[in-house]
C-alpha cells in the first residue's frame, strides 16, 4: 500500500468547493503504473486541507510521482 500525505492550500480569492487531489505512479519508461484519488471537504480562501491518499494497487518498483490538486467548483460554480 502506497501512502501520500501533505496539505493543499486555496492561494485564491474565492472558495474552492469539491478539492481534488490525485497521484499518480510511473515506471521508469514513465508509463502510468497506479493511481490514486480523493475529494477533500471546501477549502476557503486563504486556508489550508491536509489530505492523505493510499493506493491500493502500489508497484513494486516506480520511478516518478507526481501529485495534483484542483478545485472542480469555484464560489459554487464549476471551475473552468
Amino acid at each position: 500500500i502506497g501512502e501520500v500525505t501533505g496539505t493543499v492550500r486555496n492561494p485564491g480569492q474565492s472558495q474552492c468547493g469539491y478539492p481534488t487531489v490525485a497521484v499518480a505512479y510511473y515506471d521508469a519508461a514513465g508509463k502510468v503504473a497506479a493511481v490514486s484519488g480523493n475529494y477533500l471537504e471546501a477549502i476557503a480562501p486563504g486556508q489550508e486541507a491536509r489530505f492523505k491518499l493510499l493506493t491500493m494497487n502500489m508497484p513494486a518498483q516506480y520511478d516518478q510521482v507526481k501529485i495534483w490538486a484542483a478545485c472542480r467548483e469555484v464560489d459554487g460554480q464549476p471551475a473552468p
